[in-house]
């Protein structure tokens, strides 16, 4: 269970603070008009909570909430309203939290992996039912079966650290072609991936500096130190389940309560810039460092 500790919460809003005073002074520049802001609970305090929330190891953001933000938090947030008057806030932080997540994302190495993971909206046998995320959601496959709800879409580097990524709903393949060039659109060098992204978009891809792995061949390359390579980090694809399975165990990413898409959004890229401020994530040993050590022993 994760204990949110006041040092995290002065990071976390330090920086929602500091971005937003930095995208006011951009809009300031450019003679756009402010967004409107009708309470005394400041954006950024907003963002501050739904991304705290993911670090406090509640089970329920009204949990969190009602028990902390109003309770042994009180004095860090004098103004905080009523839960029901905070719920109403959250969709106004949407822009705001999209691209603070933006900014967050760090750039790609040489090794990267991609991969998606399915987000329930409801149980497979409710999606006739299902009526907050119906011109959302759609019917998808995945490795556990089939599902109702969206797909995200994730690219990371070797070091862990989310590089690109994009909502789509359950029923868009892993290798379309729209999804794949906005994933890969800031990336060079090699991508991992599973049999799911086999495409035919890989030639065109390569044109643009980015090679997709997703299936080594047997009788390897002529360069057997650069398949030596390719083998490994491929072997390694767990790495990206490891921070699928931080954000769904730890971080909060994937529920069922919903009662408004705006909100879910919200609740997606808050626990996405959750896991972005964690200080623990996992890691795999470069190949040339492991090389260094295998030859050292």
């Amino acid at each position: 269970m994760q204990i949110l500790t006041t040092t995290k919460l002065t990071e976390i809003f330090v920086e929602c603070d500091d971005f937003l005073l930095d995208f006011q002074h951009k809009l300031t520049s450019d003679d756009q008009p402010e967004p409107r802001w009708y309470s005394r609970f400041s954006r950024s305090e907003v963002m501050t909570v739904l991304v705290a929330y993911h670090h406090s190891g509640r089970s329920t953001l009204k949990y969190f909430y009602c028990q902390d933000i109003r309770g042994p938090y009180r004095s860090w947030f004098p103004d905080a309203p009523c839960y029901e008057r905070f719920v109403a806030l959250i969709p106004h932080v949407i822009l705001e939290l999209y691209l603070l997540l933006k900014c967050r994302c760090q750039a790609a190495l040489a090794e990267n992996y991609i991969d998606s993971k399915p987000l329930k909206a409801c149980h497979i046998k409710r999606e006739n039912q299902h009526k907050v995320m119906v011109d959302w959601a759609g019917k998808g496959k995945g490795t556990l079966g089939w599902f109702y709800g969206f797909k995200m879409h994730v690219v990371i580097n070797r070091e862990a650290q989310l590089v690109n990524f994009l909502l789509t709903s359950g029923n868009v393949a892993d290798n379309n072609h729209t999804v794949l060039n906005y994933l890969l659109q800031a990336v060079t060098g090699k991508v991992y991936g599973d049999k799911g992204y086999l495409s035919a978009l890989k030639e065109t891809l390569l044109t643009k500096g980015v090679d997709l792995v997703a299936k080594l061949r047997r009788n390897g390359k002529k360069d057997a130190m650069i398949h030596q390579k390719d083998a490994y980090y491929h072997r390694h694809r767990g790495l990206i389940e490891s921070v699928f399975g931080q954000c769904v165990g730890l971080i909060d990413l994937e529920h069922t309560r919903h009662r408004a898409p705006l909100n879910y959004l919200c609740n997606v890229f808050a626990a996405l810039l959750a896991y972005t401020f964690a200080d623990q994530q996992p890691r795999i040993i470069a190949f040339e460092d492991r090389n260094r050590l295998l030859n050292a022993a």
